[in-house]
């Protein structure tokens, strides 16, 4: 894909084969039409790929029958059986598991499916790559979540030495490198990531994948007994003293902005289709009072603790586009707010003070990001940036400890593999 790097990569790769007696061809198509002209019409024979490790709800869209690339509609979403595999066993165990209550029945009938997924050889794992974050030894506390790389997991938590002296009116702080032409503070609500920071939801996703609440002082749901459930409605009572960083309270018109801004002006985004999909269950948002709201479901999500899990000040946006608002006037609920912005390559956050939780040690998070990693690699190795994620490199990784920084190193849940084309062939 016009990469300078791997196309010199590919002319030493030739040269190799060559050596052994094979000859090969490369043609270089941007990942979109190879999509579109071979992974989604199953026209290959092997490939090297990587996936997330999912969850049991993702199964269905990678593993059944009815979730071949070609059979994806509006009603028909998210066909990611890039392998063409189908199996009836499998189908059936993936088809009746949403209607599962006991999470242990839930946990045996995931492993049928896997036992069955890898006798028949539908993908040959080869390896799960290693997450790897780099910090200097002024940062205590550190215990991050290599899912999805998490940087920001437990930030709240992290410290710096009681003997580092400030200056009079010098804020603690921390730089962190971050690999991207820019920073999307809305990246498709994911949990732990820079969004986190500002934004707080009516949920928190526990590292288990576990709900627990958030801005909510009470609700009547399927999951709470001792408050009335009534049908597809599901009362919500949120939290006193919740404020935004401006100082006015979060209330029940905030949630409600936040449903109808969602649905109105975010349903063309790509990043939020799976997203979209369970807020179109939402059939309104009744607002009861400041702290009191219901919402009234067409039909009951499974994950619908998943919804709102970031919300928006009421009016906040003003009928712009997300894309084009200016980061540092975004108002949030989180422990940080933003109080710079340059698009050239920095942000800055601050404490929130009218923050409902704990504070955090660090008072100012600096966010230093650029496109290319060798450059903040180059901002580490000179003390300009406290830490970042480095690629899985023993040589970096022995130079940067023999320089006295630590290095956080973890399994991630990106496994490599080899797939198999298993769509049938004509004769």
């Amino acid at each position: 894909n016009n990469s300078d790097s791997k196309k010199i990569m590919e002319e030493i790769l030739k040269e190799d084969f060559e050596k052994i007696g094979i000859n090969l061809w490369i043609f270089n198509r941007t990942p979109k039409e190879f999509y579109q002209d071979h992974v989604y019409t199953g026209d290959y024979d092997l490939g090297i790929w990587s996936m997330y490790i999912f969850s049991t709800d993702e199964l269905n869209n990678v593993f059944s029958s009815k979730k071949i690339p070609s059979m994806e509609t509006e009603e028909n979403r998210n066909c990611e059986n890039f392998y063409w595999y189908a199996n009836e066993n499998v189908d059936s165990l993936l088809g009746n598991i949403e209607d599962l209550k006991s999470k242990e029945i839930i946990i045996e009938k995931t492993r049928e499916i896997q036992d069955s997924i890898a006798n028949d050889t539908v993908v040959l794992p080869l390896y799960s790559r290693l997450f790897v974050f780099a910090y200097n030894n002024n940062i205590n506390n550190i215990s991050l979540d290599a899912i999805k790389d998490r940087v920001f997991y437990n930030i709240e938590s992290w410290t710096l030495p009681s003997d580092i002296e400030l200056k009079e009116d010098e804020k603690s702080e921390i730089i962190i490198g971050y690999e991207s032409d820019h920073i999307d503070v809305f990246n498709g609500f994911i949990p732990y990531s820079i969004n986190d920071l500002i934004f707080r939801g009516l949920w928190k996703i526990n590292n288990d994948c576990s709900y627990e609440p958030e801005l909510i002082e009470s609700f009547g749901g399927p999951e709470n007994e001792l408050i009335e459930f009534d049908g597809t409605d599901i009362a919500i009572q949120l939290k006193e003293n919740i404020y935004w960083d401006d100082g006015t309270p979060v209330t029940s018109e905030d949630i409600k902005y936040t449903f109808e801004y969602f649905t109105e002006f975010m349903e063309e985004k790509e990043y939020f289709s799976r997203l979209d999909e369970d807020y179109r269950k939402i059939e309104e948002i009744i607002i009861i009072d400041e702290k009191n709201f219901r919402i009234k479901f067409d039909e009951i999500p499974k994950d619908w603790q998943n919804l709102f899990s970031m919300i928006f000040k009421k009016d906040l946006f003003k009928l712009r586009d997300i894309d084009y608002f200016p980061t540092a006037q975004i108002i949030g609920n989180g422990p940080y707010k933003i109080i710079e912005y340059d698009s050239n390559g920095k942000m800055v956050m601050e404490l929130n003070e009218y923050y409902y939780g704990d504070l955090p040690e660090i008072e100012r998070l600096i966010i230093r990001f650029d496109p290319d990693n060798n450059n903040l690699i180059a901002m580490l190795r000179d003390g300009e940036i406290d830490g970042m994620s480095i690629p899985m490199d023993p040589e970096l990784m022995k130079t940067l400890e023999d320089n006295n920084f630590n290095l956080f190193i973890k399994p991630g849940n990106l496994m490599e593999h080899l797939a198999l084309s298993l769509k049938p062939r004509d004769e």
